[in-house]
């Protein structure tokens, strides 16, 4: 399995090991993913309502304006998900977990500036094309653990670390936004 061990290695260089360590992804996932839930599920919302009653829209301009973003950012995540598989193959991993996650912060900043829906929704669905959805980050578990149940058990326990992150971020940006406003 020559070409796992090739894969792997732009991830975690300097380990020749068969068994790759997986925690430092779990961690960098889990933090993404809570951000990401910050940033978007309870901010996003509020701040495409905020911009569709600024431009004298109503609350099912706003729910129609989400929905339209929802899609084209959907739609930018599965069109790009296998072409950054792909890339993470011949450039490496790290790279672009690491280009992914710049756009992630340039994306959250963008979007916090943004004075206009139409913006806002560009920003959003382009910066889709760098999200990885989980194709990269599968794809170093494929490479750092051996086919059959030793990557079941690591698959899973990424969704589980996904799910969590899922589960915290909402309230975490609900928290803040209640403190802060």
């Amino acid at each position: 399995d020559g070409m796992s061990g090739q894969l792997a290695a732009p991830l975690l260089p300097g380990r020749k090991s068969s068994h790759l360590p997986l925690a430092p992804l779990y961690a960098v996932s889990l933090m993404r993913t809570i951000a990401f839930a910050v940033a978007m599920m309870p901010a996003f919302n509020l701040r495409v309502a905020a911009l569709a009653e600024a431009s004298g829209g109503d609350a099912a301009a706003a729910a129609s304006a989400m929905g339209l973003i929802a899609a084209f950012r959907s739609f930018a995540e599965f069109a790009a998900a296998p072409l950054l598989a792909i890339w993470s193959d011949r450039t490496g991993r790290r790279r672009v977990l690491l280009a992914s996650g710049l756009v992630f912060a340039l994306e959250c900043a963008l979007l916090a500036f943004s004075k206009s829906l139409l913006v806002l929704g560009v920003v959003h669905s382009m910066c889709g094309l760098m999200a990885s959805g989980g194709a990269v980050e599968t794809s170093c578990i494929a490479d750092a653990t051996p086919a059959g149940p030793q990557r079941a058990v690591a698959m899973g326990r990424f969704f589980t670390v996904i799910g969590a992150a899922l589960v915290v971020g909402p309230a975490v940006g609900g928290a803040l936004l209640a403190r802060y406003g």
